[in-house]
């Protein structure tokens, strides 16, 4: 069974919407994608969802400490009740230990919307390939996003570059997964350790 992550990349406007397979989201992402849900991790892009500043069909999955966040930001009782909506998974980033990748990321390393919904995606659905779109900063230093309108971090972390580090939690999860097959469909080879489970698919822009 084929499980396709939708970036927010500019060459996910590359992706085939015709594709075979079981689709998720991360962030803010369009309808026309026909994702099973979207995974939102950061509290702003959450809060505009909930107040709805941006439009977002699309089923909403987040953690646990995504909400508490967000409450901890007053929104009223009544907006509480939306987040019933909302799909819940373990954060994998903020101290809840037994989730399996947190012994490799020591709570060092940024989980960024897209690696929790991949990972919480194949724990869920249990597919034998995985196709990565959108995903640009796996191969490019830069991170631009379609999400930049709504959110803008690019800050450094120990040291590294936001992109740096999103590689080393992808080269986590493929290398957890030895079972899955990713193709890594972007437009310049990505910038990850050869591993044996990945394959690259080139895009033309």
């Amino acid at each position: 069974m084929k499980l396709h992550l939708i970036g927010n990349g500019p060459s996910i406007n590359h992706f085939p919407l015709d594709s075979e397979g079981i689709r998720i989201g991360c962030n803010i992402v369009e309808s026309k994608y026909n994702c099973e849900w979207t995974m939102v991790v950061d509290w702003k892009p959450l809060g505009m969802i909930i107040e709805k500043q941006v439009e977002c069909d699309t089923q909403v999955a987040t953690t646990g400490f995504c909400i508490e966040s967000i409450k901890r930001k007053g929104l009223n009782r009544y907006k509480y009740k939306w987040l019933n909506n909302c799909k819940i998974f373990d954060q994998l980033d903020q101290g809840e230990k037994y989730t399996p990748i947190w012994s490799s990321i020591e709570g060092k390393l940024s989980v960024n919307s897209g690696h929790h919904s991949l990972w919480h995606g194949i724990k869920e659905f249990n597919p034998t390939e995985v196709h990565l779109w959108g995903c640009d900063s796996i191969a490019e230093d830069n991170i631009e996003s379609l999400t930049d309108k709504y959110i803008t971090d690019k800050n450094l972390k120990n040291g590294k570059s936001k992109s740096e580090i999103w590689r080393e939690v992808w080269e986590i999860i493929i290398e957890l997964n030895p079972n899955i097959t990713f193709y890594i469909h972007t437009a310049q080879e990505p910038k990850l350790k050869k591993l044996q489970n990945m394959v690259y698919k080139p895009i033309k822009l």
